[in-house]
């Protein structure tokens, strides 16, 4: 006689951790796996290029899961007649959620809320966010399917509906899954204390009843606080009055610049702090970048002057100097003014007095603004 199949939640990182959780649910033929970040440790001081796979699952950064990653990264091969049915989720952009999903076997269905989805892609358009696909680009983004919220989404045996939530990264959402014999719900990272404390509060409704809530508990291992002792307690209480104590700096300093950092995936932060404030709020390039491309809003921006560069390689054999301009370096006029900088530095690196830098330009003077070809301003 067959046993009659039971759901099996198996739990293969991110219990003791900041972040990082990497957890399986399966019934029967189908499974699902949620998130695919990678546990925050920064005291073991790895940068990017030392987190092969090996040394992820070594320093149990990642979870050693069966039959989800790439098999190009892992060496094994998905057993699919064990698994007719995979599905992936990420809950939201935090890279103790996220970093790891370009490690995910390309066949199987990635699922992330539609602001997630869109982001992601465009936060490691420089290949320094995610963890790198096996074959791929540096900046791959592997494909993610943009879920349509409250939705149910198929997976064999086992239904997902991916519910709007609300965290400080911006799009986040949590997940109730049901099999033929139990109702799971997973919060991701959630908030009161956001800008949408009723979408947390709506799902939290849609859950009630759930045989197994599996909630994020970062502050729970911290010493027990009150707000007689802990500085957390004493500051802004909560988004909105954040976004108002900035904007009434404004009004209380008129004349005076403000400056304010933000996270990237903090989106909605600083949305609100551009629609909220009397004043033009000007972003940096990478950040209004982000905006332009993930969510096609134009807001003013700048660059910061070392942004700009000009690489200078010298071939003293065939007396030749070669430039290579940043792409936001597109002034002639500013281009030579660093270069003009450059050589000044040069020169006095050299050891050249006054009079042998002024000889030095005025022998070569037309090679600088020559009409022809050979002009250097002319081949910038």
């Amino acid at each position: 006689m067959t046993s009659k199949p039971k759901t099996k939640v198996t739990f293969y990182n991110g219990l003791t951790t900041i972040g990082g959780p990497m957890i399986e649910v399966a019934y029967d033929k189908s499974h699902v796996l949620f998130d695919l970040g990678e546990v925050y440790r920064p005291e073991l001081g790895l940068k990017m290029e030392d987190e092969d796979f090996a040394t992820l699952l070594k320093y149990q950064l990642i979870g050693d899961v069966p039959d989800f990653y790439d098999p190009k990264v892992t060496g094994k091969e998905i057993d699919h007649e064990r698994w007719e049915h995979s599905a992936a989720y990420i809950s939201h952009l935090h890279l103790d959620h996220s970093k790891a999903m370009n490690l995910l076997a390309p066949e199987i269905p990635l699922y992330a809320g539609p602001l997630t989805a869109a982001l992601l892609p465009v936060l490691n358009r420089d290949g320094e966010f995610l963890l790198p696909a096996a074959d791929k680009p540096k900046n791959y983004t592997r494909p993610i399917i943009a879920a349509k919220l409250n939705e149910p989404i198929h997976v064999g045996d086992i239904t997902l509906t991916v519910v709007p939530s609300d965290h400080d990264a911006y799009g986040a959402t949590g997940l109730i899954m049901k099999t033929p014999d139990k109702t799971i719900v997973h919060t991701g990272d959630i908030r009161l204390h956001g800008y949408h404390p009723d979408w947390v509060r709506k799902f939290m409704a849609a859950g009630k009843g759930c045989d197994m809530l599996i909630i994020e508990g970062t502050g729970v291992s911290w010493p027990d606080r009150s707000e007689d002792d802990s500085e957390e307690f004493k500051g802004v209480k909560n988004e909105i009055e954040l976004t108002k104590r900035i904007v009434q700096y404004q009004k209380d300093n008129p004349k005076r610049q403000l400056t304010f950092n933000t996270y990237p995936t903090n989106v909605e932060r600083i949305l609100r702090i551009i629609s909220d404030s009397p004043r033009k709020v000007v972003l940096h390039a990478k950040r209004a970048e982000l905006l332009k491309l993930a969510l096609k809003q134009d807001v003013p921006y700048y660059y910061l002057p070392e942004d700009k560069k000009i690489i200078l390689t010298t071939d003293y054999k065939d007396n030749t100097i070669n430039m290579e301009f940043s792409d936001n370096l597109v002034d002639n006029r500013e281009k030579g003014y660093i270069l003009s900088a450059a050589f000044f530095a040069f020169a006095a690196n050299e050891g050249l007095d006054k009079q042998q830098v002024i000889e030095m330009v005025n022998s070569h003077y037309d090679q600088f603004t020559g009409d022809d070809d050979s002009s250097l301003f002319k081949r910038l």
